[in-house]
């Protein structure tokens, strides 16, 4: 994931600042954020709004039924999810993050956000069983929805919200705990 990370409420990202959730503890003490990662999302949503202006912005989790050293299941559930989506709804561009976790469960499971074109795809209601079913078909296990965001471009703050929502995937708590090969977080490569 990298080693530089923050307690600060805040990041900067091309001269703005952003809010974000690094949250505390059940002791009250900051939880941190990795930065690289945490910048790595607002720079892909900030890709998507620069090139629409709604983008809805879905997040959810991934449970796996047992342990996995590597992240090969979560690669062909992108590559079946993005396909299908791609097929039904005509896109060109699919942003995305998603970070591993491994705290106390046997197995990992993911955190995923998928940046979507809004005047396309108004809610992620058509969305959630397609995504539950790509999970099913690469032998995932069960999804968990989390609620959803639309960002309009011009609308600092539907795009603040969205950023602090998001600011989940890059918490430190959780990571680590796999293989030196396999990574722990990913995202689209958006311009």
């Amino acid at each position: 994931m990298g080693k530089y990370s923050t307690t600060s409420e805040y990041i900067i990202v091309d001269k703005e600042i952003w809010s974000i959730n690094a949250g505390y503890s059940k002791a009250g003490y900051p939880l941190a954020i990795y930065t690289k990662p945490m910048k790595a999302i607002i720079n892909q949503l900030n890709a998507m709004t620069k090139q629409y202006s709604r983008v809805l912005v879905i997040r959810f989790d991934l449970h796996l039924e047992e342990y996995t050293g590597n992240n090969e299941q979560l690669s062909k559930f992108i590559k079946l999810l993005f396909n299908r989506l791609r097929a039904k709804y005509k896109l060109n561009d699919i942003g995305y993050a998603w970070c591993r976790e491994h705290e106390r469960s046997k197995q990992q499971h993911y955190h995923m956000a998928i940046f979507i074109e809004g005047r396309k795809v108004r809610t992620p209601f058509s969305l959630w069983e397609m995504i539950q079913d790509a999970w099913w078909f690469v032998r995932g296990g069960h999804m968990t929805k989390i609620p959803y965001r639309m960002v309009n471009r011009d609308d600092f703050q539907s795009r603040q919200d969205a950023i602090y929502h998001l600011s989940y995937l890059a918490k430190t708590r959780g990571k680590g705990y796999r293989s030196l090969q396999t990574k722990d977080y990913s995202n689209s490569r958006l311009k």
